[in-house]
């Protein structure tokens, strides 16, 4: 009878227990519920007991101050797909990279190269606390971090492939190109008029450009590469290739009309007004853009 009453008392708190763990969402921890993952090296994480590494405050159950209880919590690494990988993604608070887990248990992922935020359900990644025992990482020895696995596709499109091996190549092919124009008009006498050195400005202008594109195409991942600063550059020398252009077609033009075809004489002193004009131009097209650019408020 007595046993009767008990089963009577238990049963309504076993379903309220087990309803409440079925409204529960999912998510995956790498490692057991008293386990950690340990790093004893670059690329080498077990997982560990609490007990065993002796960290004291370190808790199993918790991550990025959430409680993994409130979650109905799966073990292990996740299985990834063909095209896909296991990526490691750590999260330190010097760190410029953002991981959360949200309440429906999906797991955020962004950083300063994937801008846009990337979400993984329970079955792409798992989440645990991993304590650092080596000296070879950005984090210090002895630190504790939040890490999860994530099955991440790395494979290229179309499109990445231009980007990053296709774009890269040709404006390497292009500055080869305009260096070696250069190099032949400063080396050639009969090249050195003042033609000539219109087209060594234009060189000097379009091999800086593409190489400021080279910047933005590898550099902007730097946080000590400016975007306003290498727009600048760019600019001024597009700005300063075009005037030159601009300057050699006048001074084709006046060549063809005149009579004589001795002209040589006059080009130091056509050279310095081309050279004033290019640089006069240049400074009053930047400093307009400028101005521009910090005054006029975006409405957007």
């Amino acid at each position: 009878m007595k046993q009767k009453i008990v089963f009577l008392l238990i049963l309504p708190l076993a379903r309220t227990f087990i309803s409440a763990q079925k409204n529960k969402y999912d998510i995956r921890k790498c490692c057991g519920i008293t386990e950690v993952l340990l790093e004893d090296g670059p690329g080498r994480r077990n997982c560990t007991s609490v007990e065993k590494i002796g960290i004291r405050g370190l808790n199993p159950k918790r991550w990025r101050g959430l409680e993994l209880k409130n979650y109905a919590i799966n073990h292990g690494i996740p299985v990834c797909e063909n095209r896909e990988h296991l990526i490691p993604l750590y999260y330190h608070v010097r760190d410029q990279n953002t991981l959360d887990l949200m309440e429906n248990g999906t797991l955020e992922y962004s950083s300063e190269i994937r801008k846009n935020p990337v979400y993984f359900s329970y079955v792409k990644y798992c989440v645990d606390s991993i304590v650092i025992s080596h000296n070879f990482s950005h984090i210090d020895e002895g630190d504790i971090s939040e890490f999860a696995y994530a099955c991440i596709d790395v494979s290229r499109s179309i499109s990445d492939i231009v980007n990053i091996w296709v774009f890269p190549i040709g404006i390497g092919i292009s500055m080869g190109c305009l260096t070696l124009t250069f190099l032949l008009y400063c080396l050639l006498p009969q090249l050195r008029d003042l033609t000539g050195r219109f087209i060594l400005a234009i060189c000097a202008f379009l091999t800086a450009s593409y190489a400021i594109r080279l910047v933005d195409a590898f550099g902007l991942h730097d946080p000590n590469v400016d975007r306003l600063a290498t727009e600048f550059v760019k600019h001024c020398c597009v700005v300063g290739a075009w005037l030159s252009l601009n300057c050699m077609g006048h001074h084709v033009w006046k060549v063809i009309m005149a009579d004589s075809v001795f002209t040589r004489v006059t080009d130091g002193r056509r050279c310095c007004y081309y050279s004033l004009y290019v640089i006069v131009f240049t400074t009053v097209i930047l400093c307009t853009a400028l101005t521009v650019h910090y005054t006029v408020v975006d409405t957007d």
